[in-house]
């Protein structure tokens, strides 16, 4: 039967002749990519590319060994068309168009050497490096490929792992780890899920405090370089061993979770699957408040984040002073700035891992801010560089009786500039690389209505050393706060209510670039969710 659909026939007679001129080493550059277009319009094609890799695989070595082999799996039709747009080559070229398709489809290669070889794919906006321990030899993997002693780091996004054992894996940034071998992982930094099949147990992954041999199951581990790790077994059981100390041990079946604490005991603490993807999102993984739906206070949150599933957003209103309101899209959240806002059990972001936040933005018509106000953030405010917020500081006569924009990091440390006019809705939007810019400082890029406010027009609030550091937001600061919308994170003194709508909020774990801003804007992108307006 034939592996191809009833599609249009030029296609195929395309990716023939494409087919034959990438494996005699004659393929320029306009038609490569057209190959790799076709390859990438369905399975049906790469199928049928790999077989004519395969019928050329075959020749060759009938040239070599003067011998009949396995018999061709491609009808001999085929062959003879296929045979009308080339000739017979060696084996080394077709090898080179099989890891074309092996790239293409994410399966498994193995080096002459006998060094297994996998493939991974990563979300669409990630960033990460690949490291590998042959760095000068010609059996060094290219492209999305890791053999033994690789290091992949991710500083933003996820990637997903399947072993040649069958071992997947979905890791969520920012990460560091290293393939020792086909059984063994190292996890010196990020959230991953295992799965492992019953024929792959024994599977190990190391991190710097623990030691976990899977006995074939589905697990999570947390892995932070700056606290202690955790294991967490969703179904099935491992061993998990402490690296230091007391070097306790203990076998953990599906329920369970651990802590590892600062002399080698393993604590119980509660199992969390909902911290772990188990599929790679096609997107950078993101928080998303429509604010359309509102049940006994509490706001409907959606995203791919795994802690989506365990957010709670309730409102807050004294007086009634939070109200869902006729929006920028569907409604909004409207507050009065008369202690009415919103706060969730959600701690953010930590350290100085990259992020977005994007929102549609509106201030009463003819209101003049003589206090600060807070828009949103979260962190503690107790120490430079460990809160992450936006709020409006007091418009001045310097200004035009023009409220300003601050984006801060702790006390007295902000950049600003200056804010929307109010009456009229604005799309805002902050993105946090983790980058240093060509002055040497670590700044976020503010966007207002799609467009990249020049750094011109922003000030720098508070000792320039401060922005020569990386941001570093607290989740566990003696005056940490939980996420919240309208108040400000000052604990303890007197608090600061923003008076304004909101619609459409996003809190997206990663760097975006100006056009993905903008469609978000739009509405034209992929993180707005298929069901919501």
């Amino acid at each position: 039967m034939s592996d191809q659909p009833d599609m249009n026939p030029d296609i195929w007679d395309e990716l023939d002749i494409l087919a034959s001129a990438w494996l005699d080493g004659c393929l320029n550059d306009q038609e490569s990519e057209r190959l790799q277009l076709i390859l990438k319009m369905g399975p049906e094609y790469r199928r049928h590319y790999l077989n004519l890799v395969h019928l050329d695989t075959m020749a060759a070595q009938m040239l070599q060994t003067e011998q009949l082999i396995t018999p061709p799996l491609i009808p001999v039709d085929k062959i003879l068309k296929f045979q009308k747009h080339r000739t017979i080559r060696l084996a080394l070229l077709s090898t080179a168009a099989l890891l074309l398709v092996l790239l293409t489809i994410g399966l498994f290669i193995k080096s002459d050497d006998g060094t297994e070889i996998l493939a991974f794919k990563v979300t669409e906006g990630s960033k990460y490096a690949l490291v590998h321990s042959k760095a000068d030899s010609i059996d060094t993997p290219k492209g999305k490929l890791m053999a033994k002693g690789s290091r992949l780091t991710l500083s933003q996004g996820s990637v997903e792992l399947t072993l040649k054992s069958g071992v997947r894996s979905v890791i969520m940034a920012p990460a560091d780890l290293t393939l020792l071998d086909e059984n063994t992982l190292t996890l010196d930094e990020g959230t991953a899920w295992f799965q492992v099949p019953e024929e792959a147990i024994g599977f190990n992954v190391k991190t710097k405090d623990l030691d976990i041999v899977d006995l074939g199951t589905e697990f999570g581990i947390l892995a932070k370089p700056n606290d202690n790790d955790e294991i967490h077994v969703i179904k099935g059981k491992v061993l998990a061993k402490a690296n230091y100390s007391h070097k306790e041990s203990a076998t953990l079946t599906g329920g369970e979770a651990r802590r590892i604490d600062s002399i080698g005991r393993l604590t119980e603490i509660p199992v969390k699957p909902s911290a772990f993807l188990s599929e790679l999102p096609k997107v950078l993984p993101y928080l998303y408040w429509s604010f359309d739906e509102l049940s006994d206070d509490k706001l409907l949150t959606q995203g791919t984040h795994p802690e989506v599933i365990d957010l709670v957003s309730t409102l807050k209103s004294p007086g009634n002073g939070a109200t869902l309101v006729s929006g920028k899209f569907g409604k909004a959240l409207s507050l009065d700035g008369k202690a009415s806002f919103m706060e969730t059990n959600w701690p953010g972001f930590k350290g100085d891992q990259p992020r977005t936040i994007s929102f549609w933005f509106k201030l009463p018509e003819n209101s003049i801010h003589n206090q600060p106000s807070s828009i949103l953030g979260w962190g503690d405010n107790s120490t430079a560089l460990s809160r992450w917020d936006v709020i409006l500081m007091p418009a001045s006569a310097a200004n035009g009786n023009q409220a300003e924009l601050d984006i801060r990091r702790g006390p007295n440390t902000a950049i600003r500039t200056t804010s929307p006019k109010p009456g009229q809705w604005h799309h805002i939007a902050i993105s946090y690389s983790g980058a240093q810019n060509p002055q040497g400082l670590y700044m976020e890029q503010v966007y207002i209505n799609g467009n990249r406010i020049d750094t011109g027009q922003i000030t720098l609030v508070g000792p320039k050393s401060n922005h020569r550091k990386l941001i570093d937001t607290s989740l566990s600061g003696k005056d940490n706060r939980m996420f919240n919308i309208g108040t400000t994170l000052n604990i303890g003194i007197v608090k600061y209510y923003h008076q304004g709508l909101i619609d459409e909020l996003y809190i997206i774990q990663g760097h975006l670039s100006e056009e993905e801003i903008q469609q978000i804007m739009l509405g034209h992108s992929d993180y707005k969710p298929s069901s919501d307006k």
